[in-house]
């Protein structure tokens, strides 16, 4: 171990320093920054009390080794050092002191404002009441440029604030200079950095850096896959998260922050995918693997390179616009038009997996497969076929599928015997019905289910000539007022004693309609309420038959 590493204490002040200039970086290995702002209050507080913060790791990397700056500032040097553990802390510590934007989870670049109380020494994530305070400091990044240039404004705001005359204000400054000059002196704190030595191949690094990480729950098989990618094919990664990054923007705004004329996004209503669930979908279409720990395993094989090569083939077919942009049309064709109709993430990723074998192991039309998938997505909605043990579901899913064998009769074969095993006659009988005696209208994949086929039919809002499906359509002008309600009201449920919320609010208990309506219906049974509004909108006919249907 004397080998691999070196202790060295490395002052706050100089590490934030590295970083500003760039001489200090990420590897490709280390994910965004994604610390919430009071983590990083509670590490500025630790600091400043002199409370143990833990050691860091660096890698005297070769200049070679593909790296990542922190901040967005264009950086004077290049790295000479990356940082393998402590990240969120090193990141936090730079934008609190320098107070410059780093980038966050979603891609996007933001400030960290945290404040300080220099009567109680007290430190809070900045907030609309404190910048009006007079006993805060709003941004701690002031103090850290001189302290004496800080006390001075401070103490004139608060001196007006309070009516101090200059006796009073200096005494307090005497008082208060001190505190200052010791949330100053933070920067002098010091890290024991281990050093490992730049001879380290990349993969042992990325061995150390899965070791220290696998310890609680920092990092999942994702993170480990992704990590092995970094070292052995980056551009892999980088595509990855460039599409995961893009699914939040629009190519305009894409266009804009890099300067490349961009006419295509994967920006969509349904998910921004972030990379590891697009590390998903890879991995069960080029290796044919559910099980991340397995393709992981796989990764660390014999068969590395070979692996990858399946990865490199499914990620082109995954990340491709045209693939993508048809799959949304499943999605869509099986009567979910945005996120606003709650669907699990997995049921769709899993389902975009089956949807690319399809394509590419089975060579089935794409129009006809678009037909066949929105029936496998609804299933599979409806059935919560991924929601609990989604691995072992999907890996079950992939055997029987290669057992099913090839051609693209198979294929549909398989679909059409996995849907009549899982939508039985029983199904619909008795489980869905029994499945609406729910109150969690929202979270109900039944009850959504039931808006998708809604859609699905075309069908009218309750009582009004408009659509269902232009009210959940995220691409339309919203239908103002249209929200669900109560079929049988409240009130005139309590009337004849049913009482139980689980009753009352049972998803099988609303409808969407307009707040006219149902202000209209008010406490009164559908008995006396349906023919007076049948009359007064003088619905009949076709519409009367499927207003009732």
């Amino acid at each position: 171990m004397a080998d691999l590493f070196r202790n060295v204490p490395l002052s706050v002040a100089n590490l934030v320093a590295d970083i500003e200039t760039g001489k200090l970086q990420l590897p490709e290995i280390q994910r965004p920054f994604v610390w919430d702002d009071v983590k990083v209050r509670d590490l500025i507080d630790s600091l400043y009390r002199g409370y143990p913060v833990g050691e860091i790791m660096l890698w005297d990397s070769p200049a070679e080794s593909v790296s990542r700056s922190i901040g967005k500032d264009a950086k004077t040097h290049s790295a000479q050092q990356r940082i393998v553990d402590g990240q969120q802390r090193l990141t936090s510590l730079f934008a609190v002191i320098t107070g410059k934007m780093v980038l966050n989870d979603d891609y996007d670049y933001r400030k960290i404002h945290i404040s300080f109380n220099p009567f109680y020494e007290r430190f809070e994530v900045a907030n609309a009441a404190i910048r009006q305070s007079a006993e805060w400091v709003a941004d701690i990044s002031e103090v850290f440029k001189l302290p004496y240039m800080t006390v001075d404004p401070f103490l004139t705001q608060y001196g007006k604030a309070h009516d101090l005359t200059d006796a009073d204000r200096q005494e307090l400054r005497g008082k208060l200079s001190a505190n200052f000059q010791k949330l100053f002196d933070l920067k002098k704190r010091l890290f024991n950095a281990a050093t490992i030595s730049s001879e380290i191949h990349p993969s042992i690094v990325a061995d150390i850096f899965v070791r220290i990480n696998s310890k609680g729950v920092k990092l999942n098989q994702a993170d480990f896959i992704l990590t092995h990618l970094s070292v052995f094919w980056n551009e892999g990664r980088e595509r990855l998260e460039e599409f995961a990054r893009n699914s939040h923007l629009t190519p305009d705004l894409v266009t804009e922050r890099t300067g490349i004329m961009t006419n295509w996004t994967p920006r969509n209503h349904y998910i921004s995918p972030d990379p590891k669930q697009l590390l998903r979908v890879i991995v069960t279409v080029g290796q044919r693997r559910g099980e991340l720990e397995a393709a992981y395993n796989a990764l660390r094989g014999e068969n590395r390179d070979q692996e990858i090569d399946r990865m490199k083939n499914a990620l082109d077919y995954a990340l491709k616009p045209s693939n993508w942009d048809d799959f949304l049309h499943v999605l869509q064709r099986a009567g979910f038009r945005s996120k606003k109709m709650k669907f699990s993430a997995n049921a769709l990723l899993h389902t975009y997996s089956m949807w690319l074998i399809g394509l590419i192991d089975y060579k089935y039309d794409r129009t006809k497969l678009r037909e066949v998938m929105a029936r496998w997505f609804f299933m599979a909605h409806v059935t919560q076929r991924y929601t609990t043990s989604h691995e072992s579901r999907l890996d079950n899913d992939l055997a029987r599928l290669a057992d099913a064998g090839r051609g693209s009769d198979a294929f549909v074969s398989f679909v059409d015997s996995e849907i009549a095993v899982a939508l039985t006659q029983d199904f619909w009988d008795t489980r869905l019905p029994n499945s609406l005696e729910t109150s969690s209208k929202g979270r109900s994949p039944f009850y959504q289910a039931y808006i998708a086929a809604l859609n699905i039919l075309d069908a009218d809002l309750f009582l009004l000539d408009g659509k269902v499906r232009d009210w959940v359509d995220p691409n339309r002008d919203t239908i103002v007022g249209v929200q669900e309600h109560h079929l049988f009201p409240r009130d005139y449920l309590r009337k004849i004693k049913i009482t139980e919320n689980r009753h009352i609010n049972q998803v099988a208990n609303y409808a969407p309609t307009d707040a006219y309506t149902n202000n209209r219906i008010s406490s009164r049974p559908p008995y006396e309420y349906w023919p007076d509004l049948l009359q007064d909108r003088k619905i009949s006919g076709e519409s009367l038959r499927l207003q009732r249907f």
